[in-house]
């Protein structure tokens, strides 16, 4: 009786799993990633800008690598 349900589930499961070429890294497609923006230097230092905390105080973010810092960098005070 085991052998029986454990034969109807196993081939139950292997009917119905769905391709996995997702998953799959090695597949005949390659994986497609967006291509990173590149910025020199000069850009970086000059997107930072000053926010502020809603209780007083601020942050520094900056606008074009999206990295927030508490302290200022050191390109903020040029």
């Amino acid at each position: 009786m085991f052998k029986k349900i454990f034969y109807i589930l196993t081939t139950f499961f292997l009917l119905t799993v769905t391709d996995a070429k997702g998953y799959n890294t090695r597949g005949r497609k390659p994986v497609v990633q967006k291509a990173q923006p590149t910025y020199t230097q000069n850009q970086i230092d000059n997107a930072w800008i000053q926010v502020p905390w809603s209780h007083g105080g601020h942050y520094y973010h900056n606008t074009l690598t999206r990295e927030d810092v508490d302290a200022a960098p050191r390109c903020f005070n040029k």
